[in-house]
């Protein structure tokens, strides 16, 4: 396993300074760390996240991916019942 030369994730507005000065970020126009403010009013889901991961179009990001979007599919939720 390797790793990314990037990291993205999302971060919620009043989280953004603390990670900032925690991890000693900078802007930077072509930088590692990604770090996404979804606006108040949006709802970052996981088919959201599926969608953003696939969009890097690279085989660890796609794989995750189909991960997120199989544990929503409600075929291959298993009923206790038997």
């Amino acid at each position: 396993m390797s790793a990314s030369d990037v990291v993205e994730g999302y971060v919620s507005e009043k989280d953004l300074p603390i990670l900032v000065q925690e991890y000693l970020l900078r802007e930077a126009v072509k930088g590692n760390v990604i770090l996404r403010v979804p606006s108040r009013e949006a709802q970052v889901g996981p088919v959201f996240v599926a969608a953003d991961l696939a969009d890097w179009n690279r085989p660890r990001e796609q794989r995750q991916a189909r991960i997120i979007l199989g544990e929503l599919d409600p075929a291959k939720q298993h009923d206790d019942h038997g």
